[in-house]
């Protein structure tokens, strides 16, 4: 095969520019690592998420508390009584008047 028009030294100067174009596309098809760059305030905010997780659901110590005071809890029945004949002699009055 004959080429007509192109001189050795011209087909060289293309060829290695050819090649040259190769080898950076080359590079340009690695891949690279992401990354990204997170805020001080997310930073802050995925703190206080991972400490408010690291929480109990329950506060044993109020769970306590307030058992101890149900279980010592006592209704005074005379009291209650009044209360409740008191209530319904008012309520008599309001209607009747």
């Amino acid at each position: 095969m004959k080429i007509n028009g192109y001189v050795p030294a011209q087909i060289l100067k293309t060829y290695t520019s050819n090649k040259r174009s190769e080898g950076t596309a080359q590079k340009q098809d690695t891949p690279r690592e992401d990354s990204a760059v997170i805020s001080k305030e997310a930073q802050d905010m995925q703190a206080l998420i991972n400490h408010a997780m690291d929480m109990p659901d329950i506060r044993t110590e109020k769970v306590t508390a307030i058992r101890e005071r149900l279980e010592s809890y006592e209704i005074d029945l005379d009291q209650l009584a009044d209360h409740i004949v008191q209530e319904m002699v008012e309520s008599k009055i309001i209607k009747g008047q």
